[in-house]
C-alpha cells in the first residue's frame, strides 16, 4: 500500500509488482513515490451467504471426503493451528534469538517451551564443571545444552572425543532433532567438516539418521559438498544402505546435473557402493531414479564387476536386466564371471552362463574363467556346471565350423526388439551371416518417410566403365548414341579428351609386345 502523502487516499498494488523493479530505482507503480510501501493483507468476508448461491448449492451433492483426504486435511490442520501459535523464544546474552521457527515436522512448539521454562527455572542456581558440552549434546540434554549456551558456551567449538567435530556433529550423528534446532539457532554453521572431512550431514547419512538429514538439508546445509575420497553424502548414505536417507537427498529440488552418477576419486558412483555391499533395495530405487549401471571406474569395472565380487545373485540379475553386458572386460580382461569363479560364487556363475557368458575370453594372464576358479572349491557343483558348459560351447563352435564349411548357417537374435519399444509388438534382429552383436548408433523410424519424387531418365540404355590415364570414368550411353562421362565428384576432369577416352587402346604385335 501506498500513499503520496497523509492527506491522499491510499492505493494498493501487487507486492512482486514492487520487487520486479530495479533495488536502486524501486517505486510506487502508481504514483511513482519513492518512498517505502506499507505491506498489507486483504481478507474477504461475507456477512452472509448470498441467496443465489444457496439456492445452487442446495443442488449439489458431495461425495464422502475418503481416509486420505481426512488425513491430509487433518495434517494441514496442525500446521495452520502452528502458525497461528506465538513462537516460543528465549534470548542469548549475545543477542541470538533461540525460535520455535524452523522446527521440523513432528515436534511441537510445546517441547522447546519446556525447556526454556526449565532453563529460567535452573538459571540461578546453575553450576557446570564439564569442559565443553560433548556430553549434554551426545545425551541430548536440551536444558543443559541452552543453559551452557547462556553461560557463554561456543556452538562451534570441537570436541576431540568425536574426531574434531562440532556440537552440530555429535547431535547429527545421534539424531537429536531439536538439540540440532537449538545449535543451528545459536550460531552453528551447517558445513563445518571434522578431522574423517565429515560434515554433520555426512554423519547423519553414514548413522542413517533420514529425520536429521532431512532437517540440516532444510536449513541449508550443501549437498554437494565432497569428503573423503571425493564422496558426497548420498555415497555414503547408499554404501551403508540406508534407503530414506537416499530418498531425503534425491527429493531435493534444484540438484546438480547428473549428481546421481557422481563418481568419487576411485570412480565409483552410489550405485556401485550399493552394488558392493548388497544392498538391494538401495540399488533397486537408484535404477528407478535413472543411475546409470555402465560407467566405468578408474580400473574399467562397471557395477556388474563388483555385483559378482559381493556376491548377490539378485543384483546381477537386476544389473543384467537393466543392460549390462554379461562380458564386459575391464582394464586386466577379466569379465563379471572371471571374478565370480575367483570368489566361488556359484549362483552367479550359473546366473552369467544362463545369459551366454563365454568361457574362452582370457585375462591378462591368458587365464580362462575356468583357469581362476579356486582349486579348493567349496561347491562341486561349480566345477560341474562348468565342465559341461565348456564342452557344449566347445561343441557349439566346432559344429558352426562344420556348418560353414557345408554351407549351412546358424541363426541366432542378437536384439528381442530393434524398435526399442516404438512399435505394439516388439521385432526381433537375427543374425545368420556372422558373429556381429546389436546394431548400435541408430534411430528407429516408426512411421513411413516420404521422398520427394526423383526423376529418372528413361532413355539411358546402359553404362560402362572406361579407364582414362589411371582414373576410372563412368560413361552413360544414351539411346541417341550420345555419351556423358562422369568423374567420382560428377565432373568433367579439365585434361579429358573425349576422342582420347572413346578411341580403343591399341592391340600389341609381337613386335611391340615387350620381351
Amino acid at each position: 500500500m501506498c500513499r503520496s502523502h497523509k492527506r491522499a487516499p491510499p492505493h494498493l498494488f501487487h507486492k512482486h509488482c514492487y520487487l520486479r523493479q530495479d533495488k536502486s530505482v524501486r517505486r510506487c507503480p502508481h504514483c511513482h513515490s519513492t518512498e517505502q510501501p506499507l505491506v498489507v493483507q486483504l481478507k474477504l468476508e461475507m456477512a452472509r451467504v448470498p441467496l443465489e448461491l444457496l439456492q445452487v448449492s442446495s443442488k449439489m451433492s458431495f461425495p464422502q471426503p475418503r481416509s486420505q483426504d481426512l488425513k491430509a486435511k487433518s495434517k494441514t490442520d496442525k500446521i495452520l493451528a502452528r502458525e497461528d501459535r506465538a513462537a516460543v523464544t528465549y534470548k542469548l546474552p549475545d543477542g541470538k534469538v533461540i525460535s520455535s521457527e524452523g522446527l521440523p515436522e513432528g515436534i511441537s512448539n510445546e517441547a522447546l517451551e519446556k525447556v526454556i521454562e526449565a532453563v529460567r527455572d535452573k538459571q540461578s542456581a546453575t553450576k557446570h564443571t564439564t569442559r565443553n558440552m560433548y556430553g549434554p549434546v551426545k545425551a541430548g540434554d536440551n536444558v543443559k545444552i541452552l543453559q551452557m549456551l547462556s553461560m557463554g558456551y561456543s556452538p562451534i567449538q570441537r570436541f576431540p572425543e568425536c574426531e574434531g567435530g562440532t556440537p552440530l556433529h555429535v547431535a547429527a550423528s545421534e539424531g537429536h532433532i531439536l538439540t540440532m534446532h537449538i545449535l543451528v539457532q545459536a550460531g552453528a554453521e551447517l558445513d563445518t567438516m571434522d578431522e574423517e572431512q565429515n560434515t554433520a550431514l555426512m554423519l547423519a547419512c553414514i548413522k542413517g539418521r533420514s529425520q536429521a538429514a532431512k532437517y540440516l538439508l532444510q536449513a541449508g546445509a550443501d549437498v554437494t559438498q565432497i569428503g573423503d575420497d571425493g564422496m558426497t553424502c548420498l555415497h555414503l548414505a547408499t554404501q551403508s544402505g540406508f534407503l530414506e536417507c537416499a530418498h531425503v537427498i534425491l527429493s531435493q529440488s534444484h540438484l546438480p546435473r547428473n549428481f546421481l552418477n557422481l563418481q568419487d576419486d576411485g570412480g565409483w558412483t552410489p550405485l556401485v557402493w550399493a552394488c558392493e555391499n548388497k544392498h538391494e533395495p538401495v540399488i533397486r530405487y537408484l535404477l528407478e531414479r535413472g543411475a546409470n549401471p555402465l560407467i566405468t571406474d578408474v580400473e574399467g569395472n562397471i557395477t556388474l564387476h563388483w555385483a559378482a565380487l559381493s556376491g548377490s545373485r539378485t543384483t546381477c540379475e537386476m544389473l543384467l536386466n537393466a543392460g549390462c553386458e554379461v562380458n564386459a572386460t575391464n582394464t586386466i580382461g577379466e569379465t563379471p564371471i572371471h571374478i565370480a569363479l575367483r570368489q566361488d560364487h556359484y549362483e552367479c556363475t550359473l546366473l552369467f552362463l544362463m545369459r551366454g557368458a563365454r568361457l574362452d575370453i582370457k585375462n591378462n594372464k591368458q587365464q580362462t574363467p575356468v583357469d581362476c576358479m579356486a582349486k579348493e572349491s567349496e561347491s562341486p557343483e561349480c566345477g560341474s556346471i562348468l565342465k559341461l558348459a565348456t564342452t557344449l560351447q566347445d561343441i557349439m563352435q566346432e559344429s558352426k565350423s562344420v556348418s560353414a564349411v557345408g554351407g549351412q548357417r546358424w541363426e541366432r537374435i542378437v536384439s528381442n526388439d530393434v524398435s526399442k519399444g516404438k512399435e505394439s509388438a516388439p521385432i526381433q534382429v537375427v543374425n545368420e551371416v556372422d558373429g556381429a552383436l546389436e546394431p548400435q548408433g541408430y534411430v528407429y523410424v516408426a512411421k513411413n518417410c516420404v521422398t520427394n519424387a526423383v526423376p529418372l531418365d528413361a532413355n539411358i540404355s546402359k553404362m560402362q566403365v572406361r579407364d582414362h590415364e589411371g582414373k576410372l570414368f563412368l560413361l552413360t550411353v544414351l539411346r541417341s548414341n550420345q555419351f556423358c562421362f562422369y568423374i567420382k565428384k560428377n565432373n568433367l576432369s579439365r585434361i579429358f579428351s573425349i576422342a582420347s577416352a572413346m578411341t580403343p587402346a591399341p592391340r600389341r604385335t609381337p613386335a611391340t609386345a615387350p620381351t
